[in-house]
C-alpha cells in the first residue's frame, strides 16, 4: 500500500514555497537571521569559488561564535581586517553586492539542480488536510512562505489552515505574558490539525 493513501493529515512547520526567495532573503535581507546567512555561505561557496581552508576555518568559528551567543553577536569584532581570508569573509558577508554576486553564482551553478527543493504541490492527494504552522519572528523562512503556499494549496483545493504565531522564531520559541492571546491562535490550529487526523 503506496504511503500516500495512509496519511491522513500533513503539518508543516516553518516551511517555504519559493527556494530562490528564500535564499535571496537569506543572504540579503538585513533582518535575516546570520546565523542561516553564515550556514548558506559554508553550504554553497565550495561550489562557486575556489576551495580555500583558512577562509573555511574563520567561518566555522564565526558560525560557532555567533550559536553560543546570539544576543549582541558583532561580526566585525570576529574578523581581523588585516587578514586578507578574513577581510574577504567579512566582506563577503556584509557587502550588498558581494553578497548578491554569491547569490546570482549560486543559481547559476545549480540551475536545474535545485529543482528539488522546489514546492510541488502535486505531493499529496488533493483532499489530504495541511497544517501550516510558522513563527512570525521566523529570520531564516519569512512567514510570507507559509502564507504563499497557502494561496496556492486553497487555489488548487488542497484543505489548510494556516498558523503565523509569536511563539516561535525559526527552531526555538520564546512565550511571554504578553504572547498568552496567542495561545488560543495556536491552540485552534493544533485542535484543527488533530480532528483532521482522525477523519
Amino acid at each position: 500500500m503506496p504511503l500516500g493513501s495512509r496519511i491522513s493529515a500533513l503539518c508543516l512547520i516553518g516551511g517555504y514555497y519559493d527556494v530562490e526567495r528564500v535564499s535571496d532573503f537569506l543572504v540579503n535581507a538585513k533582518r535575516a537571521d546570520p546565523y542561516g546567512r553564515m550556514l548558506m555561505v559554508r553550504s554553497y561557496f565550495s561550489e562557486v569559488e575556489v576551495e580555500n581552508d583558512a577562509f573555511h576555518r574563520h567561518l566555522e568559528r564565526c558560525i560557532h561564535n555567533n550559536a553560543k551567543q546570539d544576543e549582541g553577536w558583532n561580526l566585525r569584532s570576529l574578523l581581523d581586517e588585516t587578514d586578507a581570508e578574513q577581510e574577504r569573509l567579512w566582506q563577503l558577508l556584509s557587502d550588498c553586492g558581494q553578497r548578491q554576486r554569491f547569490l546570482q553564482k549560486v543559481i547559476h551553478a545549480f540551475g536545474d539542480d535545485w529543482s528539488g527543493y522546489r514546492v510541488n504541490l502535486n505531493f499529496t492527494d488533493s483532499k489530504t488536510p495541511v497544517f501550516l504552522l510558522h513563527g512570525r519572528g521566523d529570520r531564516v523562512i519569512p512567514p510570507g512562505e507559509s502564507r504563499r503556499l497557502s494561496s496556492q494549496m486553497s487555489e488548487q483545493g488542497i484543505p489548510n489552515y494556516l498558523c503565523i504565531t509569536r511563539f516561535l522564531s525559526h527552531g526555538d520559541s520564546a512565550i511571554r505574558l504578553s504572547q498568552l492571546p496567542e495561545l488560543y491562535r495556536l491552540l485552534r490550529g493544533f485542535a484543527w490539525f488533530i480532528s483532521c487526523t482522525r477523519r
